[in-house]
């Protein structure tokens, strides 16, 4: 079998992204985590489309959270920062959250109401 790295697009420029899909891989994300490549981020992969709560409680990196609905449009992006709580919790719509190292989105000028490519 032909196995490819899980991505995610807009434009021109992919990232390779870990999925999580089990309630316990959702529930880790990128806690503890010291350091995220450019390239790389997480996705959070549901059944459908419906408010997401994340925060940032123990992880160390600033993100950028970006929901996704069911269309692959972008919902909400938030630019998020490490706390030691208590923490902020910030619910966007989406049936995939992508977490991408802070700025990212906005270097990319990426912007609510476009369209995101999941290639999982």
């Amino acid at each position: 079998a032909c196995t490819s790295t899980p991505k995610v697009c807009y434009e021109n420029s992919c990232f390779e992204v870990e999925v999580a899909e089990t309630l316990e891989q959702q529930s880790l994300g990128l806690m503890f985590r010291d350091s995220l490549d450019q390239n790389k981020g997480m996705l959070f992969v549901y059944e459908s489309t419906e408010p997401r709560s994340f925060w940032m409680q123990n992880t160390f990196i600033p993100l950028d959270i970006i929901w996704i609905d069911s269309n692959f449009k972008v919902t909400k992006i938030q630019r998020a920062n490490p706390c030691q709580g208590p923490c902020e919790v910030y619910t966007g719509y989406g049936q995939y959250i992508l977490e991408l190292n802070q700025g990212t989105a906005n270097n990319l000028g990426l912007e609510v109401g476009e369209e995101i490519k999941i290639k999982i």
